[in-house]
């Protein structure tokens, strides 16, 4: 297997830990195999540590995205997790050749043993101590406050529906709510 990394804003220091994981892969599942894999370190990626995708017409190029603020909220062990949950997925898909695999039984086999992580429903029962929390959360660009009792909801979008047809425990109407914007 062959691969590059495109770093984005993070350290050498923690790239050169994430290229020994990779190397490490590599020389247990991968060598040999007729692969290329971009691991592209995105500070754009805000809803998911990370995502695999293969390149159309070429079944052995795969994307791997790992997302920045992952890194930066949980540190380089989420970091890691995350990596190796992605590259379970490369091995799943070289190993059996068929590109739409996603969470099956084999990939949780492959994904444990490599040291991956899964969220709560993928895990399961059975896959409990790959169990992470983990996760970067999309932070809402809305804040509202109630001006009476300050209870306070996050919103990604205001919609007309859910500020005239809302009311508050106290009774206060969502529309009267103070809006502060998040970014």
């Amino acid at each position: 297997m062959r691969y590059q990394i495109s770093k984005g804003k993070m350290p050498a220091r923690e790239i050169e830990v994430i290229r020994d994981e990779i190397d490490k892969i590599n020389k247990e599942w991968l060598e040999g195999e007729n692969i290329f894999v971009n691991v592209k370190i995105n500070g754009k990626m805000t809803k998911t540590n990370g995502h695999v995708k293969y390149v159309i017409g070429e079944y052995k190029n795969f994307n791997i995205g790992i997302s920045y603020r992952l890194w930066k909220e949980f540190g380089i062990k989420a970091t890691l997790g995350t990596l190796r949950h992605e590259f379970a997925h490369v091995i799943n898909m070289a190993m059996n050749g068929d590109l739409g695999l996603g969470h099956n039984e084999s990939f949780k086999e492959i994904c444990r043993a490599v040291g991956g992580v899964m969220n709560k429903k993928h895990a399961g029962e059975k896959y409990k101590d790959c169990l992470t929390d983990d996760y970067v959360a999309r932070k809402p660009k809305w804040t509202l406050v109630c001006p009476k009792c300050g209870y306070t909801v996050g919103r990604h979008r205001l919609t007309k529906n859910f500020l005239h047809h809302r009311v508050c425990k106290c009774g206060t109407m969502v529309s009267k709510f103070e809006r502060i914007q998040n970014y």
